[in-house]
């Protein structure tokens, strides 16, 4: 057996010519070793690095293979293919026409929304059709061991949009829904800046429950603090799934589509163990921290699925904030994280001072015992993520990290595809307002990407990532503007003067 090239050159030593004595060469080649050779590029196989042509084809060419005349299999678009086998899934029948069981409520004549619904022996398969104009301010409405649809048309003038009344509740979500699911279509929500201390702490909480946003605003007081804690709070305490209209393998889902969710503090705390939260062509924007994520519990296996696709998100603090459980052990099947061409923009600015968001912050043993994953294709960051990964006692830097060393190293080959950052990657179409009475006026369109950033093409050259806020759909949450009326020309007077009259 031949070990090296003096062993194979004495193999053919009697057929050895002397026109032939130099295709026996010592050298190795490649120069350097191939750690992996599916994650190599053709390049190391051009039979020119060789460096001297001993050998020359009849056509005097180098011998062997012509890589740049291969075409090479594109092995990212293999890998987002795979995750997108394991992904999770909207439920069919999650967001599902009307039935039969209809309860209709004209606003215009029982303006309290959650007075009217407490009345009623709410079952599940219930749509519920919201008509009416104008800010409704409603009372807490709380939904119990039932899976309901709610249904918005909003009729002839002032677009509809529902507030919490300022007072006090023992609930603490302005929409309460317990072992059961809501799906809310075409809604409107907003909490009054002006009425914080009487609020209650969650726009929407839902226990051992189901969420569905589809055409939605959830609008959240911007300025100030008080007893609002966030917009949504999805929790769990049995782990147990509600009974459900629909067969789904998570206990529970938050699936939120084509909707506009802005606030401040927490905009979304959620327990995920067994759970799904699926985000996708929506804007999400808070002054504080996006996504609080919760993994404790009894067992090695939390087996929950935070899924991103073609969405915006912009936050000052932290995007995610993910609390390990306390394992003693590694996980069996950590909490996923799926990044689909979507933007991690930059933050809302309180004023002139420079803000350092963290893209993931964490607590508790999440990296130790190997808690959490993260897969992404074709996502674009901002250049004022600073931070994009710290423990969460440690403050944000203001230096920022390294993407490809802080980011892409940490989950491995094949799990940041086609990553954008740095310059001119991510880039709105204008600044935010830094002034707070501006920032009450934000809307989904301030988030859109600037045609020229490489965000507006990043999606097979030509494409845009992010949020499709076009498609969105939104209700509308203010009055159109009136148009402006154009102005009679003035008629000039008429005069006696001759008309050869000087004009002075």
């Amino acid at each position: 057996m031949a070990t090296d090239s003096s062993q194979w050159q004495s193999a053919w030593k009697e057929k050895e010519s002397a026109a032939g004595k130099d295709q026996f060469q010592p050298g190795k080649w490649p120069a350097r070793e191939i750690a992996d050779v599916a994650a190599t590029g053709l390049e190391a196989f051009i039979p020119q690095t060789i460096g001297k042509q001993y050998v020359k084809t009849d056509d005097g060419g180098w011998p062997g293979c012509a890589p740049e005349r291969l075409v090479m299999v594109n092995l990212g678009a293999l890998a987002a293919a795979q995750i997108a086998t394991v992904r999770p899934q909207i439920p069919p029948g999650m967001f599902a026409p009307a039935g039969r069981d209809v309860l209709r409520v004209d606003l215009t004549k029982n303006t309290d929304l959650g007075k009217f619904l407490e009345g009623k022996k709410l079952q599940t398969g219930t749509t519920i059709v919201v008509s009416g104009n104008g800010t409704r301010q409603s009372s807490p409405i709380l939904i119990e061991n039932a899976w309901i649809r709610m249904v918005f048309e909003p009729t002839d003038g002032p677009p509809l949009v529902i507030a919490p009344k300022s007072a006090e509740s023992k609930l603490d979500g302005f929409i309460t829904v317990r072992n059961g699911g809501l799906e809310i279509d075409r809604g409107a929500f907003a909490v009054s800046a002006t009425e914080r201390t009487t609020l209650p702490k969650w726009l929407i909480h839902v226990v051992d429950g189901d969420l569905g946003l589809l055409h939605c605003r959830l609008h959240g007081p911007l300025n100030g603090s008080g007893r609002n804690k966030g917009l949504i709070r999805w929790q769990s305490q049995t782990g147990a799934a509600p009974a459900r209209p629909f067969d789904a393998p998570y206990s529970g889902y938050n699936v939120i589509q084509s909707s506009f969710l802005i606030g401040a503090g927490t905009l979304i705390d959620a327990d995920m163990r067994h759970r799904a939260m699926i985000f996708h062509n929506s804007v999400f924007v808070s002054r504080d921290d996006l996504c609080a994520l919760n993994l404790a519990g009894p067992d090695s296996e939390i087996d929950g699925a935070v899924d991103l696709r073609y969405s915006t998100l912009s936050a000052a603090d932290r995007f995610f904030l993910v609390t390990g459980g306390e394992l003693n052990v590694p996980a069996s099947s950590p909490l996923a994280i799926y990044a689909d061409r979507s933007v991690f923009g930059p933050p809302l600015r309180p004023g002139p001072q420079k803000v350092t968001p963290t893209l993931l912050s964490y607590a508790g043993s999440v990296f130790d015992h190997k808690q959490l994953s993260w897969w992404e294709n074709r996502s674009g960051y901002s250049p004022d993520i600073t931070t994009l990964v710290r423990p969460d006692a440690e403050e944000p830097r203001t230096r920022p990290q390294d993407f490809e060393e802080s980011w892409a190293k940490l989950w491995g080959p094949g799990q940041v595809l086609e990553p954008l950052s740095g310059t001119n990657g991510v880039v709105l179409k204008k600044d935010l307002p830094v002034k707070a009475d501006e920032r009450l006026k934000l809307d989904a369109e301030d988030f859109q990407l600037h045609a020229s950033c490489r965000a507006a093409s990043w999606e097979a050259g030509k494409m845009p990532i992010g949020a499709y806020i076009g498609t969105m759909q939104l209700p509308p949450l203010r009055a159109a503007p009136a148009p402006p009326v154009e102005k009679k020309k003035a008629t000039k007077p008429a005069t006696n003067a001759p008309a050869n009259a000087p004009g002075f």
